[in-house]
């Protein structure tokens, strides 16, 4: 799973920075394998 949204913050992604973001972890992983989601969910809860 690779976060392209990040919950921790009111900014909205653009699809440009979104898709920048998984073009990135296509490096380590290969496209059918790649699962976008947004970061992992727990900063609201710590903050």
């Amino acid at each position: 799973m690779a976060g392209a949204i990040d919950v921790a913050t009111n900014d909205i992604e653009t699809p440009e920075e979104v898709a920048d973001t998984l073009r990135k972890a296509l490096q380590f992983v290969d496209a059918d394998k790649l699962y976008p989601s947004t970061n992992c969910g727990m900063a609201a809860v710590a903050s």
